[in-house]
């Protein structure tokens, strides 16, 4: 039986996956969902502000309450590089920033 614990930390010697916090909006957007050409093969379109970046982001962290949804910013210890996140209870995505 899988026991569901949420989003929580993760850390290695290089990596740590971690919730997203607010602060990220701004980078999350610019290497990512500004970008028409990472965003033809994401889970949705292409982002003409950073309010819209902002506003989804702020729909995933209300979630984080929920010990049954995933998402997580993951870290190179120094810069932001990727995100992995369940789509459903069998799919699992992974979106390289």
């Amino acid at each position: 039986m899988l026991i569901h614990t949420g989003t929580i930390t993760l850390q290695t010697d290089r990596l740590v996956l971690r919730q997203f916090k607010h602060s990220d909006a701004k980078v999350v957007y610019q290497n990512m969902t500004s970008d028409c050409i990472m965003t033809k093969y994401l889970s949705w379109n292409t982002h003409e502000s950073l309010e819209e970046m902002t506003e989804l982001l702020s729909r995933w962290i209300s979630k984080y309450e929920d010990t049954e949804y995933y998402r997580w910013a993951i870290e190179y210890l120094v810069p932001f590089i990727f995100l992995i996140y369940q789509t459903s209870h069998c799919d699992v995505s992974l979106d390289i920033i």
